[in-house]
């Protein structure tokens, strides 16, 4: 009989092994790394939206806020029936007239025809109106801004959607300067 020196090495059997546990271990981290990715990429989506939202509000707060006059939609109605209207026209303290739209058919939310979003990426969405209110005549009228912003569907990977509904951004106001 032959006698066989041990060799060194792995079996078949071993080498397969490893190499299915290698598999198993670099799936579960591929799995968290797409996970991840598409994490990042909506809650950046959301971010842009939510910025652009809130910078348009502000915008239109500011400038409604420190108006010196209000041109339409006035007289406003009452906390019951308020005048609810698209475009909204104020005396700015400069003397000049602002025009704040919004034209859900254009895509548009504008000051004076200059878009405060940006249009190739957001979509306007309902509601987007300027509600106007007075309890009565000697009081400042209390101007509320709604309107809703989504990211513009250019993929139909799930991952690129930001949002499946609108983000709503509203606020009230009342113009603080307005000469009777």
């Amino acid at each position: 009989m032959k006698k066989y020196r041990s060799q060194k090495g792995f079996t078949l059997i071993e080498l397969l092994a490893a190499l299915l546990v290698l598999v198993v271990v670099g799936s579960i981290i591929a799995q968290i790394l797409v996970t991840a990715f598409r994490t990042s990429k909506k809650s950046d989506s959301i971010a842009l939206i939510k910025q652009s939202g809130n910078f348009a509000l502000t915008e239109m707060a500011k400038t409604i806020r420190n108006a010196r006059e209000l041109m339409t939609p006035y007289p406003c109605g009452t906390p019951s029936s308020p005048t609810t209207s698209n475009s909204l026209q104020i005396i700015s303290p400069d003397g000049r007239q602002i025009t704040l739209s919004c034209d859900l058919t254009n895509n548009l939310l504008a000051s004076d025809s200059v878009s405060l979003i940006d249009n190739q990426t957001l979509q306007l969405s309902a509601p987007c109106n300027f509600v106007c209110s007075q309890v009565s005549s000697t009081d400042l009228p209390l101007i509320t801004i709604s309107f809703g912003l989504q990211q513009k569907v250019t993929s139909s990977f799930v991952e690129n959607v930001a949002a499946p509904s609108p983000i709503l951004f509203t606020t009230s106001v009342t113009l603080r300067n307005l000469t009777r």
